[in-house]
């Protein structure tokens, strides 16, 4: 059934299969404080420093990014027991926030770390978000393209144009009704579509995993491992094959697209990221082994 519907998503392409080599992990970090799995690093976007850590993220700012807010490394936490109230029985877990501090937004956000930088592959998270169900914000996973080739920002430039998102929008009902089923966004630039994608659960009250597998410019969005919904993104296929980051943030955007955060933080919490470079199949998930 999970293959037929695979197979059926990347219109043939081959998304489950068995009997292959064991995929090429690039980035997997489970958040513990003991293993260093983030750290905080000087401004990357305008200073560029080059760190060869494959197995590690990194916490963005401080800076201001347009209308998402201020970077606040303050804001990205980490921690072995789950800060989330759920008593998940993981361990390690990143924390990152959006609050309102006066007039301004504080927003929180990490990338993958390392030269090159990572591209077509399958991409995964675990996470909950917005476990206080405060209204306003939104959450996310994603990658995003480097403005240069080996993976670096381009003259102090922002990202893109590529990306594939995942996203939550807090200001949707279900945020501060629990007892409601959720909903999530995938979306890809530059063309800007979108899809929302009903969830048969709510996403605040529990753990689940969200992910996406990129085959040339085909991305096929998964929830729990399982393939939900297919798109495509006619430039994925010509980026570069180092060419742009793995990253999650909490931000408060414009009034229709998450809305404006609350007075107190609301935040997603991760217990885990992966991404298996080069790979044409949805990976199993497995826990870390250490």
């Amino acid at each position: 059934m999970l293959m037929g519907l695979a197979l059926m998503l990347i219109g043939g392409q081959s998304a489950i299969m068995s009997g292959c080599a064991s995929p090429r992990t690039i980035v997997d970090a489970d958040f513990s404080p003991l293993h260093h799995a983030i750290h905080p690093v000087d401004d990357r976007l305008h200073g560029i420093i080059g760190q060869h850590v494959r197995d590690t993220l990194q916490i963005s700012g401080p800076w201001l990014v347009g209308h998402e807010g201020f970077m606040t490394p303050a804001l990205a936490q980490v921690s072995e027991q789950d800060p989330s109230g759920l008593n998940d029985p993981g361990k390690g877990y990143l924390r990152l926030s959006t609050v309102r501090d006066g007039g301004r937004t504080l927003a929180s956000e990490v990338m993958s770390d390392g030269f090159p930088g990572t591209a077509r592959g399958y991409y995964e998270t675990r996470m909950v978000v917005d476990p206080e169900h405060r209204a306003g914000g939104c959450l996310s996973f994603f990658w995003i393209q480097a403005r240069d080739t080996k993976g670096r920002s381009w003259r102090g430039a922002s990202f893109g144009p590529l990306e594939i998102d995942i996203e939550f929008l807090a200001n949707e009902p279900w945020a501060t009704h629990p007892d409601q089923p959720g909903y999530v966004h995938f979306t890809l630039h530059p063309s800007n579509t979108t899809w929302r994608q009903p969830l048969p659960f709510n996403p605040s009250t529990g753990y689940h995993r969200y992910g996406f597998l990129w085959v040339a410019n085909r991305v096929i969005y998964t929830v729990d491992g399982k393939p939900v919904h297919a798109m495509t993104e006619p430039g994925l296929s010509h980026a570069p094959p180092n060419g742009g980051w793995m990253m999650a943030n909490v931000w408060s955007g414009p009034r229709d697209w998450g809305g404006v955060t609350p007075e107190q933080p609301v935040s997603a919490v991760y217990n885990r990221m992966v991404h298996f470079g080069g790979v044409a199949r949805i990976i199993p998930y497995a826990p870390r082994q250490l």
